[in-house]
C-alpha cells in the first residue's frame, strides 16, 4: 500500500514500509444494587457509572519508491472518551404458576472523540473533535407461566441501547494486513433496539425460542 502527503492511499510517491499502533486504556466502573423483598412484590433498584478512555497512536513509516531511503513519519492520535450513567427500577411478583416482572432503565451516554494530526505530514486541520450525548428510557416486561413442574413458558419484551465500539469509531487507518486497510466513522451514535421473545424450556436440555 502507498500513502500520499495527505495520508491517503494509494499513490506511487510513497510506499508504506512500517506500521505500529500503541493504545492506552483506562476503565472505571462503579455499580450499586439493592433488593427490597416484601410479601406483595420484590423491588430491585440500582445505579451504575462507567468511564472509558482510550488513546490510539499509530505510526506510519514510508520511504521513497525510487530513492529507497527513509521518508517522513506520520504521528496521529485518536483520543476517545465514553461516559455512561444509568439507573434502573424493577418490580417482580410471583402468583401461583405465574410470574411477572416489569422494569425501567435510564441511561445517559456521552461520547467524546478527538483526532489530532501531525501538521508536518498532514495537510489538514490539526484537530477534529466530535461530541455526542443521548438520554435513553428503556422499559422492559417479562411474563412466565409454569403449566407443570419442570416446564416454563416465557414472554419477554425489552429495549436496550447498542453503542458503537472504539474500533468502529476510530477514523485512523488500520492496516490489518499489507492488503487490507480499514478506518472507522467517528460520527456514529448509539441506537435503541427493541426485542420481543417467546421461549420454552423444560429444565432438561430442551429449549425453544422465537423472536
Amino acid at each position: 500500500w502507498c500513502l500520499d502527503n495527505q495520508g491517503n492511499p494509494p499513490t506511487i510517491n510513497q510506499t508504506l514500509t512500517g506500521y505500529t499502533c500503541e493504545a492506552d486504556y483506562h476503565i472505571q466502573s462503579y455499580r450499586l444494587d439493592l433488593t427490597l423483598p416484601s410479601s406483595l412484590l420484590t423491588v430491585d433498584i440500582g445505579l451504575n457509572y462507567t468511564y472509558i478512555k482510550n488513546q490510539a497512536c499509530p505510526t506510519y513509516e514510508t520511504e521513497s519508491t525510487y530513492k529507497f531511503k527513509a521518508g517522513p513519519r506520520s504521528y496521529r492520535l485518536y483520543d476517545y472518551q465514553e461516559e455512561t450513567k444509568a439507573a434502573y427500577l424493577s418490580l417482580h411478583q410471583d402468583w401461583k404458576r405465574f410470574s411477572i416482572k416489569a422494569g425501567l432503565r435510564y441511561e445517559y451516554i456521552g461520547l467524546d472523540g478527538k483526532t489530532i494530526y501531525d501538521l508536518i505530514y498532514e495537510n489538514r486541520n490539526p484537530e477534529y473533535i466530535h461530541f455526542s450525548s443521548r438520554n435513553y428510557w428503556l422499559p422492559s416486561f417479562c411474563a412466565s407461566f409454569r403449566p407443570r413442574d419442570g416446564h416454563q413458558l416465557n414472554f419477554v419484551w425489552g429495549t436496550s441501547c447498542v453503542r458503537p465500539n472504539f474500533y468502529v469509531l476510530n477514523p485512523l487507518y488500520n492496516f490489518k494486513t499489507w492488503y487490507e486497510i480499514s478506518e472507522g466513522n467517528p460520527i456514529l451514535c448509539p441506537s435503541r433496539v427493541s426485542r420481543i421473545e417467546l421461549n420454552y424450556h423444560n429444565h432438561q436440555g430442551l429449549y425453544a425460542c422465537t423472536y
